[in-house]
């Protein structure tokens, strides 16, 4: 709160003004804004699905639960 009563008396505002405009200003920014500041690569986490029509049912995957004992 002080750096908003510092910034807003340095500007000649009130700080109902300044805050009205930082927060208008923050609203109403594109998202890739926030892309800008992201310095870090971004995470990949989990696993990459496999290529293809290999997909399994969860009947085959209780048939192995079955199988298994699990």
């Amino acid at each position: 709160m002080t750096a908003v009563k510092e910034l807003a008396r340095h500007e000649g505002v009130t700080v109902g003004a300044l805050v009205s405009r930082l927060l208008r200003k923050a609203l109403t920014q594109p998202e890739k804004a926030e892309v800008l500041y992201l310095q870090e690569p971004r995470a990949h986490y989990g696993f990459r699905p496999l290529a293809g029509d290999n997909l399994v049912s969860n009947d085959q995957v209780n048939a192995l639960r079955d199988e298994q004992g699990i």
